[in-house]
């Protein structure tokens, strides 16, 4: 294993740790407590655990040596794990929609203790570390997966926050906020689920280049006036796992060794560019 998949690999599993303790946390107050939203943001927790799962299995996989029966490696095993989770966070964040609401039309007690309070707030301040530890890894690494759980690990700061508000609030005012918070962070993780289904069902599916990596080939082939452009084509079988055929036109009369010489310098700003191999395939 090559020296960043194992440092991006030992980042994963810290997170995973991390949130487990976290989520055992919350889930011990939630109950102790009674209190939906509490119990909502720990379930969050419990699915960032399935995403550090998925995402070490994912480098897991991509270092991996491609073999005979499969030529381009196991990344796409991302995908397949990435979406079985997309499942299930989709099913617990409807089931406590569900609850929410029956929590709404039949409110029950929330027992607000200032212990539990400032634990959970101690908590959110854990989870914006583990945002900026990803921030940091990220820069060294420049890992999309890693960038994607500190992302989630920001916006779970923020769920948290969301939750003891509706914990204090609750306990205070006798309303039910408890109930309305933990309806709003549902729907977060409901709509996050979703999110996740599809970009993995796309690429479980086989979906080409984004718009990002259109833009970058067709800036990069700008640069030479002796080509024009026609399309990029890309085959994504995973992690570190990329290939495309960029197509383009010639001028008339180039030379041979000229037409080498240009497609092996677009082949190598590509890769620097946008990690892909890359292969220059001609139009006329």
């Amino acid at each position: 294993m090559q020296s960043k998949q194992r440092i991006a690999l030992i980042t994963v599993v810290a997170g995973g740790i991390l949130n487990l303790a976290l989520a055992i946390t919350k889930l011990y107050i939630g109950l102790r407590t009674n209190s939906v939203s509490i119990l909502s943001d720990a379930t969050n927790n419990f699915i960032d655990i399935a995403s550090c799962i998925v995402v070490a299995f994912a480098f897991f996989m991509a270092a991996k040596a491609a073999t005979k029966k499969y030529p381009y490696g196991f990344g796409r095993a991302e995908y397949l794990a990435g979406f079985v989770v997309s499942v299930i966070v989709v099913l617990v964040g409807l089931n406590f929609v569900y609850a929410s609401i029956a929590r709404l039309m039949m409110p029950v007690p929330v027992w607000f203790s200032w212990l539990f309070f400032w634990i959970v707030a101690a908590t959110a301040i854990v989870k914006l570390g583990m945002a900026e530890f990803y921030r940091r890894i990220d820069r060294r690494l420049a890992s999309g997966a890693i960038k994607a759980l500190m992302l989630d690990s920001y916006i779970d700061t923020a769920i948290t926050v969301m939750a003891l508000i509706g914990f204090l609030l609750a306990g205070y005012s006798g309303l039910r906020l408890d109930a309305l918070f933990g309806l709003i962070t549902g729907i977060a993780i409901v709509l996050s689920g979703t999110k996740l289904l599809i970009i993995n069902t796309g690429a479980l599916i086989g979906r080409g280049a984004t718009h990002e990596q259109n833009k970058a080939v067709e800036d990069i082939c700008a640069e030479y006036t002796e080509i024009k452009y026609v399309g990029f084509y890309l085959h994504n079988y995973g992690a570190s796992k990329s290939n495309g055929i960029v197509e383009v036109e010639y001028t008339e009369n180039i030379e041979a060794e000229k037409i080498k010489e240009i497609n092996a310098s677009l082949a190598e700003q590509i890769k620097n560019k946008i990690s892909i191999d890359i292969q220059i395939m001609l139009g006329r």
